[in-house]
């Protein structure tokens, strides 16, 4: 990719999600800079916030390029990165975002490319690198949509042919990317950064994955924190819509969410809506799921930006972090005003 080739001998700040799609993207970019002489250093924010964080704008001006990755990062933080650096910013996503000037912008929904064929930024970036399949853009498709990639008949035959010949199964496969995510949902960043290099050094023993004691160790301590927490009642069951909030230091709610959507057969015909007050001092986090996809996802994500809050999400799903003190405000604003959006 000539764009990326031109940052040969340079030096950049790599920023990505810490989820397994954002771990493979980074993985896969890390692998090919580093591989043209080019001087990386990787990061991920806040763990549960999607905004920059105030040391990315302090250090900005150090870098000659920046990469977000696997981030829809709100337009007016990459504007005002672009005020703080001189350095080449790139953006390599897929979820819904808007263009923005000034910086690179690679992402499939952007060109009208149908989604469908990269159901993942490490599928999209893997792709873009010109490189055959291999784990990180397959861990990242799952990472983000689960058994669901089976309905998609094209990709998934490519993830069956691969994992066929280097002996893995989809339930192995799931077993490692639930591994990898332990390190963001115990609320470990630097755990999260490791993650990126371990595996490059498992990307040709993919088994050694679900080998790993130390992930082994976060992923049973968020077992019994999630059966704790799925076992909770719904505050509000009201017009096909059920309402939990939770209390965890740990960040489980889009798990908690995932499975509370697919719990029973009722369940998966309500949206469900899920807050959890514990994980930050001051603010919450807020996730809606429908199993069968929200109305307009699209727009529930620029309402919430629109107000200044950090807001992402696709098809079926929509997460945000808010401050508490706003918490009841935006509900009945989702409960109210937005329903038809749900």
């Amino acid at each position: 990719m000539e764009e990326l080739k031109k940052l040969q001998n340079k030096s950049g700040l790599l920023i990505h999600h810490w989820d397994t799609d954002g771990i493979c993207s980074a993985a896969l970019l890390y692998e090919f800079l580093s591989a043209n002489d080019t001087q990386i250093i990787t990061s991920t924010l806040h763990i549960g916030n999607y905004r920059l964080i105030p040391e990315i704008y302090e250090k900005a001006h150090e870098f000659e390029f920046i990469i977000i990755a696997d981030i829809a990062v709100l337009k007016e933080d990459v504007l005002k990165l672009q005020q703080v650096t001189n350095a080449q910013i790139l953006l390599f996503d897929h979820h819904l975002q808007d263009h923005i000037p000034g910086v690179l912008n690679f992402n499939p929904t952007l060109s009208g490319q149908n989604g469908d064929n990269f159901p993942a930024a490490a599928w999209f970036i893997n792709d873009l690198l010109n490189n055959e399949i291999n784990i990180f853009p397959i861990l990242g498709a799952i990472g983000d949509l689960g058994a669901k990639i089976k309905k998609n008949k094209v990709i998934y035959q490519e993830i069956s042919t691969y994992i066929d010949s280097i002996d893995i199964n989809f339930s192995e496969l799931l077993d490692m990317i639930e591994l990898i995510d332990s390190n963001f949902k115990i609320q470990n960043k630097k755990e999260v950064e490791n993650a990126v290099f371990a595996l490059l050094q498992f990307k040709d023993d993919p088994k050694s994955i679900l080998a790993y004691e130390k992930w082994k160790k976060h992923l049973k301590l968020l077992e019994n924190e999630l059966n704790r927490l799925i076992a909770q009642k719904p505050s509000y069951d009201e017009n096909n819509i059920l309402l939990f909030e939770i209390d965890t230091k740990y960040d489980l709610i889009s798990a908690v969410t995932r499975h509370l959507a697919l719990q029973t057969k009722e369940n998966k015909e309500k949206t469900v809506i899920v807050i959890n007050n514990g994980l930050f001092p001051d603010d919450v986090q807020l996730y809606i799921r429908r199993s069968n996809g929200l109305s307009n996802s699209k727009n529930l994500i620029e309402m919430a930006r629109s107000i200044g809050y950090s807001a992402g999400g696709k098809s079926d799903v929509f997460g945000i972090v808010l401050p508490k003190e706003e918490k009841k405000t935006f509900l009945n604003k989702i409960l109210t005003e937005y329903r038809d959006w749900l």
